[in-house]
């Protein structure tokens, strides 16, 4: 059976995702869903009230009829670091306008998670319970992280810590040299080097962001790991102690709540994505009515889904129903954790490939920019 224990062991999986700013997301496959409920059934045995508050259902969506859909999203408190990036990236985007699309903290665009908003609210609350336990260990981390060692391990990698035109040397004091010796260009020339030096901070904190990131990812796979086992330890049990009608109504919930995530996930990183698009557009009408064309269709199916999460929320309560007339209180609480953990985890892992895209393609493009850059100086000489 289930014990107690592994609401100890499965409790608060959040990782901490570094702020990165949100991206345009891409959407990942869509899944196949059913669209049809089970009907409720009056198990025989011991009746049981739900565990769960009413107007909500057990992994955390609450009953629209109950509660106002309008709920105001909370702003995240932005980290020091993050608020550095941010002004490094204001003060590069002020003299290099071309890094404006990819590095604008001030950006407005919208993300799948912005989409997301509100349909998995308790499973997102489960996650937050032990976030702060977990920065605190990455900060822990990072600050007994030898710097420099870490910069030489990373230098055969692709995404290096900084450029090495930018250590002190020899051709660069002779470069110096000759651009003290244009008076008229120097302002320029020093506003540049200043602006280059600020691009290469800005890729050593994106740098360290992707590696906290990964490192992130590393244990929310580990997260869903355990998720699943405990997930293995609940079917064996509702298969040992339900009917067989029973033990499918149960199946049959599981995997269409896999496949109405992900298919909520892809739909709304798709309409994001259109929309993004759209409010970038100029006078280009053509492109724009097929765009708003594409944007209705992507409504009208994000709808749709939304209505196949809400026709999962009661086939939802119709299993913990069912459930409760066999399972202990601790068992049944075990279910329930199984359960919200498993559209939690889902979501929190498309938001983390989201970030770690986003950052690469950051990453790289503020790189290249250095590189072009780095050779134009050069060809000075």
């Amino acid at each position: 059976g289930i014990v107690g224990p592994y609401r100890v062991r499965y409790a608060g999986l959040q990782p901490n995702v570094t702020g990165l700013h949100s991206p345009t997301c891409l959407a990942s496959s869509e899944g196949s869903h059913s669209s049809h409920g089970q009907p409720t059934t009056q198990p025989e045995g011991k009746s049981r009230e739900p565990a769960v508050a009413a107007g909500e259902s057990e992994n955390g969506s609450v009953d629209s009829r109950t509660v106002s859909p309008a709920s105001p999203v909370k702003a995240k408190i932005k980290t020091p670091e993050e608020i550095k990036s941010e002004a490094l990236a204001k003060e590069i985007i002020h003299k290099d306008k071309s890094l404006a699309d990819i590095l604008d903290p001030d950006s407005k665009m919208k993300t799948t998670m912005d989409l997301m908003e509100g349909l998995f609210p308790g499973g997102t609350s489960l996650l937050k319970e032990n976030n702060m336990k977990r920065k605190m260990s990455q900060k822990t981390a990072i600050r007994t992280a030898p710097g420099d060692d870490k910069e030489e391990k990373e230098g055969p990698v692709t995404l290096v810590p900084c450029p090495a035109y930018y250590n002190v040397s020899a051709p660069k004091a002779e470069l110096l040299n000759k651009i003290k010796d244009l008076p008229e260009e120097a302002g320029e020339e020093e506003e540049l080097l200043d602006i280059n030096e600020k691009k290469a901070e800005l890729i050593r904190s994106l740098t360290d962001k992707l590696e906290i990131l990964k490192e992130a990812k590393e244990g929310l796979l580990a997260d869903i790991r355990m998720n699943n086992a405990l997930g293995e330890e609940v079917e064996q049990l509702i298969s040992e102690l339900c009917k067989p009608n029973e033990f499918d109504k149960y199946k049959m919930f599981i995997g269409d709540l896999d496949k109405v995530v992900n298919l909520l996930l892809s739909l709304s990183g798709r309409l994001a994505r259109v929309e993004n698009v759209l409010s970038s557009l100029g006078e280009n009408a053509n492109s724009e009515d097929s765009l708003n064309e594409k944007r209705k269709l992507l409504a009208g199916q994000h709808e749709d889904a939304r209505e196949l999460k809400e026709n999962l929320d009661r086939r939802e309560r119709v299993v913990l129903e069912i459930l409760g007339n066999y399972f202990s209180e601790e068992q049944l609480q075990d279910y329930q954790h199984f359960v919200k953990m498993k559209s939690a985890l889902l979501i929190e892992q498309r938001e983390l490939d989201d970030k770690i895209k986003l950052g690469q393609e950051q990453l790289k493009c503020l790189m290249e920019k250095e590189l072009r850059t780095k050779l134009k100086m050069f060809e000075v000489c």
